[in-house]
């Protein structure tokens, strides 16, 4: 079947070849990265796998370029293979980087739970083209929490780990419960309009901020603001464009180029005018004037721990406390309780 295989690549023109070898190349991308986002960036296996077809369609193309007896034809036709994946990688990843950063829609478990909100706990805020969560704390919490999400979090879902002690089958202590907490949905996520990216997500985080300092729902409050994971972009920009006296950020990353070089190692130099997310907290942080809190686990799977530390070391100017957990992974910040009592003690501060 090989040979046969080869026989039949080999009596295609030149043009053809190039043509097969590039969509060969861009499958295999696209492929690559939309597996990618749904399942762990960095599982071994799916990189295996790339490696292995690309390996794969170069053994096809060296086959049939040796059995042209030319070796200058060999030659040019690996550099243009190695040209067109490149280029094909580049491609797709600036068209498809917003969908890998966020992944907006609204799932039929965050629809009903929308629909099925204690109305005596929560309350649905419709603000220009967002849609908000507030979940009332205990009597006399004078502290409210603004809360921007990771990049699959949805805010009628999110929301009822603040305060759905039921439902969630978890205890007081184990949840920020007593606080007031306000989360929006990003842009595109859930009942909000529009489309996700940083632009629009930023604007967001501006708007919103505005819209709660200026509402006498929330007047009396003392405001903190908490971003998780992708969340700390729009948390720390913020925390530059305004007076932000609390912040926490749980997972952060440095910025958007060494978030993405993570999953594909090759956004350096010149290549970084690709990514169109930049999220550089790095840069938004260096000068931020309040309290700051920054919280890791070193079993992080997503955001590595090395990439939050180098965050850190970049924040030598802050009122910085900078605290270290283990033993759980990305998603169990929230129902580690150690961690709840970090946070819970810096807002009380």
């Amino acid at each position: 079947m090989f040979k046969k295989l080869i026989n039949k690549i080999t009596s295609l023109s030149n043009t053809k070849k190039v043509l097969l070898l590039t969509i060969l190349i861009i499958i295999v991308q696209i492929l690559f990265l939309n597996v990618q986002s749904v399942f762990k960036p960095l599982d071994i296996f799916l990189i295996l796998i790339k490696a292995a077809l690309l390996v794969l369609i170069f053994r096809i193309w060296i086959k049939v370029s040796k059995e042209k007896g030319n070796e200058k034809f060999l030659y040019s036709n690996i550099f243009i293979s190695v040209v067109i994946m490149f280029t094909s990688l580049f491609f797709i990843v600036y068209h498809v980087q917003n969908d890998f950063l966020f992944h907006p829609g609204n799932s039929r478990v965050n629809e009903q739970n929308h629909e099925n909100l204690d109305a005596s706990v929560y309350e649905v805020i419709q603000f220009n083209d967002y849609t908000g969560y507030y979940k009332k704390g205990v009597e006399g919490s004078n502290h409210l929490i603004l809360y921007f999400g990771g990049n699959s979090e949805y805010g009628a879902t999110t929301i009822r780990k603040f305060g759905d002690l039921e439902d969630l089958t978890i205890t007081e202590d184990d949840m920020l419960n007593n606080y007031n907490v306000l989360m929006f949905d990003y842009p595109g996520y859930g009942k909000s309009k529009g489309q996700p990216k940083e632009q629009t997500i930023f604007k967001m985080a501006l708007d919103v901020y505005d819209f709660v300092i200026s509402d006498a729902r929330f007047k009396d409050f003392e405001l903190t603001v908490a971003g998780f994971s992708i969340g700390t972009g729009p948390a720390s920009y913020l925390a530059k464009e305004r007076n932000v006296k609390k912040l926490i950020l749980v997972a952060p990353y440095t910025n958007g180029y060494d978030l993405f070089n993570q999953f594909v190692p090759i956004f350096y130099g010149p290549t970084t005018w690709i990514l169109t997310n930049q999220l550089r907290n790095d840069q938004h942080l260096k000068d931020y004037k309040g309290k700051l809190l920054i919280l890791a686990t070193t079993d992080d799977e997503l955001v590595k721990y090395e990439l939050t530390k180098k965050l850190v070391l970049n924040l030598d100017n802050v009122d910085l406390t900078f605290k270290t957990r283990e033993g759980f992974t990305h998603n169990y910040f929230f129902v580690d309780q150690a961690s709840v009592q970090i946070m819970s003690d810096f807002i009380e501060s």
